[in-house]
């Protein structure tokens, strides 16, 4: 506990340094997110995995100091002024949050205040950040931006070579390289930003050299995190890009497509990805048993997420219109399964069941609405890319709950600006 309380008064010194970095420009402000990562991972490059529910300081991850600080720059920068283009998404963000706060203690009355203070102000934060970033972005010129998410997508090839060489030389037991959060949170970060890579490679911005070797260490990585959910998402997202790209060019599209699965299974079938390889089959016997007998035997692998699952379903029978309220607290309250509580590794079962159909409907409306934006990127390279990366969320979003994952937040906000500016000039009219 001491080492825990020293590790977040660093981290607090390491993020207060940040947020006065960010502050001194647009630009710094954007790079302070990567810095966040970087904080990370290499301070921390000779320690095992230390996990994300250990250390807390003040019941908040330590792991986000540094990325709270980023989106703290964002505020100050932005003086609290939003981009009136998204005016839509405003207001149903204030429907969602009020809701959230009527369903908690008017509509259900929740037990555990903690809980739902600590869940409630992510949700109020997260998708702040999101609108601030998109000030931010929309103030950048595209050269300065591409350079950045370039450097993004270095700075996460070198994170993911230091959890491969953690993983070899045996300080972890996976390639996870951030020990203060979950191996799944880290490969969805590496996920997210895969459409990235493929953007600067059509860029041209890397050769394809670099490419290639960028694209090698990303699959080591996520084969070495041993993440069913890390292989999928990154075959899905690889995929979706190059439809979104060449889908009326089938001479390009069918050959590229035959080529990355072809390489991927040979990674599999390989000792490399052999145990991954295992999980998936797994995965594939507890669906055959599931839709044959409608139950997982107790000896397999996926009976705890089955029993999950189905704890979730349970609780949306008897919670349908405003679920349990919100925070993992007040969830686990209305759980009733013989394993080990959790919620269901599932963001359209767990939030169904945590905020009812009323809230899920609104937050799902709005992630509706949020992807209209993307849609109306101006510039193809971009449209594409975070079309991919919102679909890419979407799908991973049937195997976890990453959906208060910041960094999640601070991407979708650099796609919502990149929605709001003009090719050439920046948006200078603001809602607040």
């Amino acid at each position: 506990m001491t080492n825990i309380f020293y590790l977040g008064i660093i981290y607090l010194v390491f993020s207060f340094f940040l947020f006065l970095y960010g502050i001194k420009s647009y630009n710094n402000s954007l790079k302070s997110y990567l810095y966040s990562i970087a904080l990370n991972v290499f301070p921390l490059i000779l320690s095992g995995y230390l996990g994300e529910s250990k250390t807390r300081f003040f019941r908040i991850p330590i792991a986000y100091f540094p990325i709270i600080a980023g989106i703290m720059s964002s505020i100050v920068l932005s003086k609290f002024r939003l981009l009136k283009r998204y005016k839509n998404l405003y207001v149903l963000y204030m429907i969602l949050i009020s809701y959230l706060f009527l369903q908690s203690f008017v509509f259900v009355g929740v037990k555990h205040l903690d809980s739902f203070l600590e869940y409630y102000l992510m949700w109020v934060v997260n998708i702040y950040a999101m609108f601030v970033v998109s000030y931010v972005v929309v103030k950048i010129p595209y050269e300065i931006l591409l350079s950045i998410l370039k450097n993004l997508v270095l700075l996460i090839v070198i994170c993911a070579f230091v959890g491969i060489f953690k993983y070899i030389i045996g300080i972890q037991y996976d390639a996870n390289f951030m020990p203060m959060m979950n191996r799944n949170g880290t490969v969805f970060l590496v996920v997210l930003t895969i459409p990235i890579l493929l953007l600067i490679r059509d860029l041209g911005l890397i050769k394809p050299s670099s490419f290639l070797v960028c694209l090698l260490i990303y699959i080591l990585n996520i084969l070495f995190i041993k993440s069913r959910m890390g292989i999928l998402g990154f075959i899905f997202s690889y995929l979706i890009y190059y439809l979104f790209k060449y889908k009326f060019k089938l001479h390009i599209l069918i050959p590229s497509v035959i080529i990355f699965m072809g390489l991927i299974l040979a990674f599999l079938y390989s000792p490399i990805g052999n145990y991954l390889l295992y999980k998936l089959e797994m995965t594939v016997a507890s669906i055959r048993m599931i839709v044959t007998s409608g139950e997982i035997s107790p000896g397999m692998s996926d009976y705890r997420r089955f029993q999950l699952l189905v704890g979730a379903v349970e609780i949306i029978k008897s919670n349908l219109l405003f679920g349990t309220g919100v925070g993992l607290g007040n969830y686990l309250e209305k759980l009733n399964v013989n394993v080990i509580p959790a919620k269901a590794h599932n963001f359209y079962l767990s939030y169904l069941a945590e905020f009812g159909i009323i809230g899920f409907s609104i937050l799902i409306i709005f992630l509706i609405v949020l992807w209209s934006f993307f849609r109306k990127i101006p510039d193809k390279n971009f449209y594409i890319t975070f079309q991919t990366i919102f679909l890419s969320v979407i799908f991973m979003f049937t195997m976890n709950e990453y959906i208060t994952f910041p960094l999640l937040w601070v991407i979708w906000g650099i796609g919502l600006g990149l929605s709001g500016k003009n090719r050439y000039s920046g948006e200078s009219n603001y809602a607040l």
